[in-house]
């Protein structure tokens, strides 16, 4: 039988009051020409269009909806549009479907889409789903009033899991090699609230996050850790050489 802290009931028990975003306002944008939705103004410089499934809005409308930084970089071999919101950062290059999602400290990525920014005139079109969803939202597409309605959650989902975008662990990895996750925390005066994000993020895929916390929890409490310590078949935590500890989830 597993044995279950009370501290550690308490982290799981809190999740969900730990895991609460930041308000952030929700985002309706028409698709088409201009139209008023809900009452709310049209911030669109242009139409914003339906192409091959992916609805595409113009980079300076994302950034006055989202109130991000636009930076636009133009290369002798690439083009690219950086949006920066609180420190988290998505880049696109113009017609090509890689991009770079970067929060904070924590999380660097690239990753990649079904599909590419287009260049069409002097304007930028971004395929709004995949900037939205990277910077905590959640994306659907209204076919009664033809709109994108974004609702403001806070996360970020990865390989089937979600992760907060004000993560208070050191390092989370996503890789669809063999191992899945990687998450990097250390001992310092968040482990409550590393611990938590810990829980939550495993817990987000169904996987219990008990043990882990309790091996965690253990090491940091009483140093009692081995160089490589196995939690089942395809969980493992390792010390590293600064004192931190590597969890890895394996495929």
């Amino acid at each position: 039988m597993k044995k279950i802290t009370f501290s550690v009931a308490l982290f799981v028990l809190g999740l969900f009051l730990f895991a609460v975003p930041t308000l952030a306002a929700n985002i309706v944008i028409p698709v088409g020409e201009k139209n008023i939705v809900d009452d709310r103004p049209d911030l669109r410089d242009v139409p914003s269009f339906l192409m091959n499934g992916r609805i595409y809005v113009s980079s300076r409308s994302l950034g006055d909806y989202l109130e991000a930084d636009v930076t636009w970089l133009d290369k002798v071999d690439y083009q690219s549009i950086t949006f920066t919101k609180n420190d988290h950062h998505v880049v696109f290059l113009v017609n090509e479907n890689n991009y770079l999602v970067k929060h904070k400290e924590f999380y660097s990525n690239l990753e990649e889409m079904d599909t590419c920014p287009l260049l069409i005139g002097e304007k930028a079109y971004i395929p709004a789903k995949f900037l939205l969803e990277n910077l905590g939202y959640k994306v659907t597409y209204n076919t009664v009033d033809n709109s994108v309605r974004a609702i403001f959650t806070g996360e970020f989902s990865k390989e089937g899991f979600t992760i907060p975008l004000e993560s208070s662990i050191q390092r989370v990895k996503v890789s669809p090699a063999d191992i899945l996750l990687e998450l990097v925390i250390e001992n310092n005066g968040d482990l409550n609230k590393q611990l938590t994000d810990v829980a939550y993020i495993l817990d987000s895929r169904s996987i219990d996050p008990l043990p882990i916390v309790n091996q965690i929890q253990t090491y940091f409490t009483k140093s009692n850790l081995n160089t490589a310590s196995k939690i089942e078949n395809k969980i493992s935590l390792q010390l590293l050489s600064n004192n931190s500890l590597l969890i890895r989830i394996w495929r």
